[in-house]
């Protein structure tokens, strides 16, 4: 027979109690019901003393679980009878359904190898990371039997009515032995945005917090203060640039390859006009007055790490490529965190639309906030330089007929460019070939980049090779229609109203191999098998006239980015008195997740 639990139902009438039943699946339950206003923790520990159930579990109104969530943890617990608790993972949903876990991976490289925390690691580093790690009272279970045995840190703190259900979610795990189910078991509603009520439950939750750690005698612990931006929407004239230290016009651009540097030169080139002493580098080591960064975060994180030096003192991000982290949208930020930069750019309204649905969590905040400003690679389809330049490449390149159709793959791999030339070079069609310009680090792509050109080039009397160092732009602007796996190219080419199109089952060379993922409307989409007749297909539709139009989703500020972000960079180190670009924050929706958000 199924060990008996008790379910404590918190703030949930009756017709919602019904619901929990059902949605727990468990045959041998037992449920009682408590009102956190009107009867609070005491009415949970009486219940928790009277109980003969060896299990207590919890429901909240606003949260749903998978029918064998209970189940699930109670075979945890009956297996590891060393463990005094277990949790599981849980996700956050907003109106379009899933996002993002309660909290960011980092934390799990300390249960490799393990299968539980000990009696107070996990307390520690909720409490010295400010993380809900366990996230919220539904994804938890305890023996009643280890936590009316435990010590108590309500022993010596004093609490108010409404620290409560904080304070209860600490004791849980302080002194328990907890283990972990990595299962996404338990769905959260994420809430909107009370930007005055999230003040008040902060500067609460800060005052509990420095009153447990005097009485465990940690004081030293440094509190983790709230993103600038909800300050700034509680006191409008709060003033950000008092958290900016004095900065040299001095710009450092980091990159890793040519793609990074070409998406930056923008921004150098207009801060050199401006006066500024610019360096490039791909020593992302390297200490700088003013840095700006589009490398993956991760890289950049380990570079630093591993040759020991420092972000620049004055940091902004952008992003490294138009789709990046398409595997997880919208939550990006969870692997790629951007709360140790000073300000983020996004390009435009389909990113700030991600951005806005994770608002809610730490690691999507930079210092002093992220700003719509456009992409600065951009400014070049206006460029009249640039343009002219084009047009004498692609003069020079002799083209044999009136349509081109340009092959540029994130990654060359698997004979992929081959498959391309095979299926479409007998099309009244030029094939421009583009690879990207990999560094050292990647010597198998660029053995298969050589391997593919030794193949091809100089065989067939339409197609074409343009250079790996040459910039994509140039391929752009003289191609008619895109063919790639799953790069940002296609994203790019909406700049210059060019369609494109991904091959579905083209393999992707991570460590586990998968097949393209292209999570965007603006992409036709095909297998190896149909690439001809969906170019053949596209072509037609060129030549008809039709256009590609989401540019304006993707791209904002088209012409003025490098500029705005020069401008909000001087306004922030005391250049500048007024910025327009402040116009541009991006404000969060979502009421942000911390200790205080059980």
């Amino acid at each position: 027979m199924l060990p008996k639990v008790m379910m404590i139902c918190m703030d949930c009438g009756e017709e919602r109690i019904r619901e929990k039943i059902r949605e727990a699946d468990y045959a041998n339950l037992e449920i009682e019901s408590v009102c956190w206003e009107t009867e609070g923790l005491k009415k949970i520990l009486q219940i928790i003393l009277r109980t003969e159930c060896p299990y207590i579990c919890f429901g909240e109104n606003d949260m749903e679980s998978n029918p064998k969530k209970i189940v699930r943890m109670v075979e945890y617990l009956e297996k590891e009878c060393d463990c005094d608790a277990v949790f599981c993972l849980n996700r956050y949903k907003d109106e379009k359904g899933s996002m993002a876990r309660h909290i960011s991976d980092g934390w799990m490289r300390y249960m490799e190898g393990k299968k539980k925390f000990d009696a107070l690691l996990l307390f520690n580093l909720t409490i010295h990371w400010e993380e809900n790690m366990v996230g919220n009272l539904e994804s938890y279970m305890f023996r009643r039997e280890a936590y009316i045995n435990k010590a108590f840190l309500l022993d010596g703190v004093r609490i108010k009515k409404t620290e409560e259900k904080m304070l209860f979610m600490l004791e849980n795990i302080y002194g328990m032995k907890t283990g972990i189910i990595k299962e996404i078991l338990v769905d959260c509603k994420e809430k909107p945005l009370d930007a005055a009520a999230l003040y008040y439950q902060y500067w609460e939750y800060r005052d509990l917090r420095n009153r447990i750690l005097d009485s465990i005698g940690k004081p030293d612990y440094p509190d983790r203060e709230l993103p600038s931006v909800f300050m700034k929407m509680i006191k409008k004239d709060f003033d950000r640039r008092l958290l900016v230290s004095d900065t040299k016009k001095e710009i450092t651009i980091f990159y890793t390859d040519t793609q990074e540097y070409k998406n930056l030169e923008p921004i150098g080139k207009e801060a050199a006009r401006r006066g500024y002493q610019v360096e490039f580098t791909d020593e992302l080591e390297k200490g700088a007055e003013i840095g700006i960064y589009c490398s993956h975060v991760g890289v950049i994180k380990n570079i630093i790490r591993d040759r020991g030096g420092s972000l620049a003192k004055f940091s902004v991000i952008l992003l490294h490529d138009l789709t990046q982290g398409e595997s997880y949208w919208p939550d990006l930020w969870n692997y790629e965190p951007w709360n140790d930069f000073d300000i983020g750019i996004l390009p435009g309204k389909d990113w700030v639309e991600r951005w806005r649905r994770c608002s809610g969590f730490y690691y999507a905040h930079p210092r002093l906030g992220v700003y719509e400003l456009g992409y600065p690679k951009g400014d070049y389809v206006i460029c009249r330089e640039f343009l002219q330049y084009a047009k004498e490449f692609k003069e020079h390149m002799g083209l044999k007929y009136p349509y081109s159709v340009l092959y540029a793959p994130s990654w060359e791999n698997d004979g992929k460019e081959d498959d391309f030339i095979k299926a479409v070079q007998g099309l009244s069609v030029n094939l421009l070939i583009k690879q990207a310009a990999w560094n050292e680090w990647y010597p198998d792509i660029i053995r298969n980049i050589r391997e593919m050109r030794q193949l091809h080039e100089g065989k067939y009397d339409n197609v074409y090779y343009i250079e790996p160092e040459e910039d994509i732009f140039t391929a752009l602007g003289i191609c008619d229609l895109v063919v790639s796996d799953e790069s940002s190219v296609m994203t790019e080419a909406l700049l210059f109203g060019k369609p494109s199109i991904a091959v579905m089952d083209w393999i992707i060379p991570e460590e586990k191999p998968r097949y393209s993922n292209v999570p965007v409307d603006y992409v036709y989409k095909c297998n190896k098998a149909q690439l001809r007749e969906c170019v053949e297909r596209v072509v037609e539709k060129i030549k008809a006239g039709e256009k590609t139009d989401r540019a304006e989703d993707v791209f904002s500020n088209i012409g003025r980015s490098a500029g705005d972000i020069m401008d909000l960079i001087e306004y922030y180190i005391g250049k500048k008195e007024e910025c327009r670009c402040l116009d541009k924050e991006i404000y969060p929706i979502h009421m942000m997740h911390g200790l205080w958000d059980v």
